[in-house]
């Protein structure tokens, strides 16, 4: 087996020296030959001026570049460095879009990573090809790696006096269990625990398991969370809302997030689905209990968040419970968007499905109720005094 590895090395393999004038490649391999065992050896010139030499062992590529930056052959002196430099990609989430890239280029770098790469921006990976240039609140830098500094998995920073979390992880780190080394498609631990027994909650109207409002990594539920409401305020045609009633006028209800049992509005009665042994034992948990992994966050005291934990965990309890979501959320805050902002940034730090999808369906029940209720305080607005001059 190790034969067959050796006899076919891979790219990390070959190293690359700079071609000069006057030398043969015969030249080239007899200065590697005196520093490393004639072995396995592939050579070939290549364009740009360069020599890529492939060793035997990926082991003995990371000696030789340590060492020897330099080979003198002939009396020349020529560079020496590996093929494909080995990078990490770090993924910033939470990123709002007007502070400058040089921001976090800086923090990074006080971290003691040495940068490789622009930072730029990433897609929000909408469906659809009119939505494909869309960016989202996410961004990506590459790093040399460095396993003696750990990455934070927050940050908060300054920018414009306001204060901003900003979440960073690699991307090859699970969201479900929190290690590195798969994707959380492939996570086994977190499959065996309630992969698919949370699929039997309700689901918001309009909403079905496999459609596209559906949170199947965190890559896509960030990006959706942080662009749907920018390509268009209005509404979603999916989504049913209440007919406005003149008891409401300034904040009317907005059918969204799980349905509500107790209300006939429907005409007819709807059997809750059947839950699942793992869906009961999470129905039967307390909602501060589940939101016990945010609470850290929340209680931060450099997280501007408008609402302490006993305050989001009760509006998260008995939101759905009221006719008018905007009134309930302004007996303890009238920041709104703050809100709304806050349910965004403790989602990453959930561990439960049962609560992250209540998370989702709170977030978007307000979002969708504060656009309309804007829109009826614009159209209710008494026009502005404009003076008019006769001829």
């Amino acid at each position: 087996m190790s034969s067959q590895i050796n006899d076919f090395p891979t790219m990390e393999q070959a190293i690359i020296v700079t071609a000069v004038d006057g030398l043969q490649l015969k030249d080239y391999v007899s200065a590697i030959v005196e520093i490393v065992e004639l072995k396995n050896i592939f050579v070939s010139r290549l364009a740009n001026n360069r020599v890529c030499i492939c060793l035997c062992s990926l082991v003995l590529v990371d000696e030789f570049v340590i060492k020897y930056s330099q080979l003198s052959i002939n009396d020349l002196i020529v560079g020496v460095r590996r093929l494909i430099n080995p990078v990490r990609r770090i993924i910033l989430s939470n990123v709002c879009p007007s502070i400058p890239h040089d921001v976090f280029i800086n923090q990074i770098k006080t971290l003691g990573f040495n940068i490789v790469s622009p930072m730029s921006f990433l897609k929000a990976r909408l469906e659809g090809e009119n939505y494909a240039h869309i960016r989202s609140f996410r961004r990506q830098i590459f790093v040399q790696p460095n396993d003696d500094i750990e990455l934070p998995a927050s940050l908060i920073i300054k920018y414009d006096n306001t204060p901003y979390r900003i979440f960073y992880c690699y991307d090859n780190v699970c969201f479900k269990c929190r290690q590195a080394g798969h994707l959380a498609s492939e996570c086994e631990k977190a499959s065996n625990s309630h992969e698919t027994t949370e699929l039997s909650v309700n689901f918001p109207s309009g909403m079905r398991p496999g459609d596209g409002n559906h949170p199947v990594s965190e890559v896509s539920v960030e990006d959706n969370l942080t662009t749907s409401s920018s390509i268009n305020g209005e509404p979603t045609a999916s989504g049913s809302k209440r007919q406005v009633t003149s008891s409401s006028d300034n904040s009317p209800d907005v059918m969204e997030g799980p349905l509500d049992f107790s209300q006939k509005s429907l005409g007819e009665d709807r059997q809750p689905k059947k839950l699942r042994s793992s869906d009961s034992l999470e129905s039967l948990t307390p909602i501060p209990e589940l939101l016990a992994p945010a609470k850290e966050l929340i209680e931060d005291s450099g997280s501007p968040f408008p609402l302490n934990f006993d305050n989001i965990a009760e509006i998260m309890q008995n939101i759905f419970e009221t006719t008018d979501p905007i009134e309930y959320v302004q007996r303890f805050t009238n920041d709104v968007e703050g809100v709304i902002q806050m349910l965004y940034e403790i989602y990453p730090t959930l561990t439960k499905k049962s609560i992250k999808n209540r998370c989702l369906k709170v977030q978007r029940k307000l979002k969708k109720a504060h656009s309309l209720y804007l829109e009826l305080t614009n159209a209710t607005s008494p026009p502005s005094n404009i003076s008019h001059s006769t001829a």
